[in-house]
């Protein structure tokens, strides 16, 4: 298979496409190349430091299935049980594999993290939001619809014993709603089904989420030697009314106007308290027939009502969130014995197996229509055959399949999930796009930069994990991968120039090596992949998404939809086009 890594990129692909074998007769007698249950088990247990690493000490410990004979192969399920029970039985394994907790985070929920330290709270962003007034009152970024959009995201926490925190990025569709479009609709029925519930309801502990060292609110430095007014306590929220400092300007002009005290450090080393102020809320408008205004209004925002933001999570989805997913993926799940059916949903989770993914790749070229004609209305999303992807549970294990399936349960980095994909940006010289502040995804005034517009995904670490549920596009970004290893403008090789780090190559050429390498590492940047909205913000895509957008090629999540023609010509002639990545060859 043709080698697609790049230097700067390394790829944990989760796809395997295979060639479809027919399951092998349980029953056969032993063949050269596959393992019997008890070289298995053998194995299996010596990997695991359990002694002794005997076929009779996996039965005490009943990891074997009732029909498994020792002398026998092994069947895809019936490994799977083994190892799964064993991950239970060790409790190194289990504290590794089965985490404490599971936390499942609305796009408000990770844009507004509450957790950690205020200031270096700052984990990404999925809802921009819009703060200053003196670019006009409209909160353009923060309406209703930017912000329900995005709903078709989760993100996933999955906490571990040993403190261990792996966290997953979803693109999992409402099942019954599409929210871009949809988000009329949905503000109707929640109306309906929760009038109550239809207010200002801002948790108290997101205030401290606002605290970072950017922030997107307005906010007013106070005299350090001063204390806290009266009755007044830190990141609580209040109602502007007369007598306080900002009632004068921002009492009568904003009416809806909150506020909260936070305290900070000076370079003298003094705490100082200043001020936090919505003061572009806006109450009441939800009462118009008029669902443009309902944009504007905090009762029907899901930043600003939580009711709202949770009753929008446990709408149904397109797939399950948690390893039952493949019940649906899996085309040949009802096939599966029901006692081997929780091992190998959960063994393909954890990415320890990998169904096998059947599909032709001409279907890409004669299925596929083009994006851009299907954004204008000039053809229709074609109708795609359900992904053949199967468990294969009666095929018999080979040597080979056992010794790679051992591997992954001692070594996750081997490990490969059908319908995620891991990228590591920790080689790159600058490899966290967006900082623990926010500094490059919002500007010196707080202000998100406006490709920002159509955010959707930031994030501060090295590394990031993503689920996609649009199969075939999932599938269609790997073999664009494979087919355009080296193309610079892909989603996955593309860079950006940092503006706030420009600096001539007039200047550059009079630097000494060193300090030119130096400078030319904090210009440039690998663009971290994510989820965000293309087209006007009514198609979600696949691609890098970040402040100063560079000229780079978002897949549609949308099944059925392609780079256009002259997309695939500029990827084939491995150059960009504007000339960054070719005038910068050494980055």
């Amino acid at each position: 298979m043709k080698k697609f890594l790049t230097i700067a990129l390394i790829i944990s692909l989760v796809l395997t496409i295979v060639v479809f074998v027919k399951p092998v007769d349980t029953q056969a007698g032993s063949n050269a190349g596959y393992i019997t249950a008890g070289e298995f088990v053998t194995q299996l247990l010596t990997q695991a430091k359990v002694t002794p690493a005997t076929w009779d000490k996996a039965v005490e410990m009943k990891l074997i299935p009732p029909e498994v004979k020792k002398d026998k192969p092994l069947t895809r399920a019936q490994a799977s049980y083994i190892v799964w029970k064993l991950i239970n039985a060790v409790p190194e394994l289990k504290d590794k594999n089965i985490p404490v907790k599971v936390e499942i985070l609305s796009p408000v929920d990770y844009t507004l993290w509450p957790k950690g330290e205020p200031g270096k709270n700052f984990r990404g962003a999925y809802v921009p939001w819009y703060r200053n007034p003196y670019y006009g009152d409209k909160p353009i970024y923060t309406n209703a619809y930017r912000v329900i959009r995005t709903y078709n995201i989760v993100v996933i926490d999955k906490y571990y014993k040993d403190g261990t925190v792996k966290t997953v990025h979803v693109w999992n569709r409402l099942r019954d709603y599409d929210p871009a479009k949809d988000w009329v609709k949905l503000l109707q029925r929640f109306m309906k089904e929760q009038p109550n519930k239809v207010k200002f309801d801002f948790p108290q502990e997101r205030t401290k989420a606002l605290v970072w060292d950017i922030m997107p609110i307005i906010f007013f430095n106070l005299d350090p030697n001063k204390q806290l007014p009266a009755g007044k306590k830190p990141y609580t929220l209040y109602r502007v009314v007369p007598g306080d400092v900002l009632y004068p300007e921002y009492g009568r002009k904003y009416p809806g106007a909150y506020y909260f005290y936070y305290p900070y450090i000076t370079h003298e080393g003094k705490t100082g308290y200043a001020i936090a102020s919505f003061a572009f809320l806006q109450f009441g408008k939800y009462k118009t027939k008029n669902p443009e205004d309902w944009n504007l209004t905090a009762e029907l925002n899901p930043i600003f009502n939580e009711s709202l933001n949770r009753w929008l999570m446990i709408l149904p989805r397109q797939y399950p969130l948690d390893y039952t997913r493949f019940k649906y993926i899996c085309v040949d799940f009802k096939s599966v014995p029901k006692l081997y059916q929780e091992a190998m949903l959960r063994l393909a989770d954890l990415g320890i197996i990998t169904p096998d993914v059947n599909i032709d790749k001409n279907i890409f070229k004669t299925k596929f229509v083009d994006g851009r004609l299907y954004f204008d209305g000039k053809v229709k999303q074609p109708k795609l055959p359900v992904p053949d992807i199967r468990f294969n549970a009666g095929r018999i294990l080979t040597q080979k399949e056992a010794t790679e399936m051992i591997a992954r349960v001692f070594d996750e980095s081997r490990r490969k999930v059908v319908d995620e994909m891991t990228f590591d940006y920790s080689k790159e010289k600058n490899p966290r796009m967006v900082d623990e502040s926010g500094w490059t995804l919002y500007d010196g005034y707080g202000n998100p930069d406006m490709a920002v517009e159509r955010l959707m995904f930031q994030h501060t670490g090295t590394s990031i994990t993503l689920r996609v549920d649009e199969l075939w596009q999932l599938f269609y970004a790997q073999y664009l991968m494979e087919k355009y290893p080296d193309a610079p403008m892909l989603f996955t090789n593309a860079y950006y120039l940092n503006p706030d780090r420009y600096i001539s190559n007039d200047k550059l050429k009079k630097l000494d090596p060193k300090m030119r390498e130096e400078i030319i590492g904090r210009m440039w940047y690998k663009v971290h992949l994510g989820f965000g909205y293309i087209r006007d913000g009514n198609i979600g895509g696949l691609g890098p998404f970040a402040r100063y957008q560079p000229v780079t090629y978002s897949i549609p999540l949308v099944d059925g939809l392609a780079f256009p023609k002259d997309v695939e010509e500029i990827l084939a002639k491995k150059v960009d086009e504007i000339g960054y990545y070719t005038q910068n060859t050494k980055r």
